[in-house]
């Protein structure tokens, strides 16, 4: 199998990044995405592409990137792939060399595709109860439940404030952002948001969709509700783009669940995150 997937996902990830950003700096050494009014949201604050000639270079550039996320008070970030040059290792150890002043986290993402089939995905909300279970398109008035349900999802320390100001952007690009929300009704009529996921299809590549995460929560998993934003998602936008994803390698159950729906593995992508120390006074 080829690599052309890579090419493929990465060029997504990057203009994501580019849309949710406030500021872009997009050079032939790196792209990097900075939004000081939203600096603790690790996702949307980060440099990577790291494509260096010599391995001399790296620490100009590195500290040259350094300066201007403490300018905009926001810690700096790195994120190294494979596709890296000089190489990981070299990127690796300049930042080890620093001793305290990163920590480094090492991953590897399974990426996956989805094509569009006769056998529609659908089959997997048909036998949820329609009295208790709803999916609707998401718009600004849904950003609170969006929230809530992305915060109980996803324990990264990101506050709710953190969380919403992100959303915000998306909600506000209906053109390039897709969000599905399912709610829940319970026994006391009370209706919950348990799960969401959300699509992007970047202008520039009308073939072509990021199917950027899905979240649910905990308390009402393991009744295939994150399937039901997921699917509905994919049925009511995917048309016939191909729909890539990125999945924790150690995430198997989350794998396992996108297969069910007609993702297909196309390899892995391997990384490592610098994250830089913070401090209460960057500047």
């Amino acid at each position: 199998m080829g690599r052309d997937y890579i090419d493929e996902d990465t060029f997504l990830n990057f203009e994501n990044g580019k849309n949710l950003a406030a500021i872009v700096e997009d050079t032939p050494q790196y792209l990097a995405f900075l939004n000081p009014d939203n600096p603790e949201h690790k996702t949307t604050n980060f440099c990577c592409r790291l494509r260096l000639d010599k391995e001399e270079d790296i620490d100009s550039v590195i500290s040259s990137v350094e300066k201007k996320y403490r300018k905009e008070n926001v810690v700096p970030r790195f994120f190294i792939d494979e596709r890296a040059t000089p190489s990981m290792a070299a990127f690796e150890a300049h930042f080890k060399a620093l001793g305290s002043s990163y920590t480094i986290e090492h991953d590897t993402d399974i990426i996956m595709r989805w094509k569009a089939k006769e056998d529609s995905a659908m089959a997997h909300i048909k036998n949820l109860d329609a009295t208790k279970v709803s999916i609707k398109h998401a718009t600004m008035d849904d950003l609170e439940a969006l929230t809530d349900v992305l915060a109980a999802s996803f324990h990264n320390g990101d506050g709710k404030d953190i969380l919403r100001f992100k959303h915000i952007k998306q909600l506000s690009m209906p053109d390039e952002y897709k969000v599905t929300i399912t709610f829940l009704k319970l026994d006391d009529g009370r209706q919950v948001a348990v799960s969401a996921a959300v699509m992007f299809f970047p202008k520039s590549r009308p073939d072509l969709g990021l199917l950027q995460l899905v979240a649910s929560d905990p308390k009402y998993q393991r009744h295939g509700l994150a399937a039901a934003s997921t699917v509905q998602a994919l049925q009511d936008f995917a048309g016939g783009r191909d729909i890539y994803l990125e999945v924790y390698e150690q995430l198997t159950h989350a794998k396992r669940l996108y297969e069910r729906l007609g993702f297909e593995e196309q390899g892995t992508f391997k990384f490592f995150q610098a994250h830089g120390v913070h401090t209460t006074h960057l500047i």
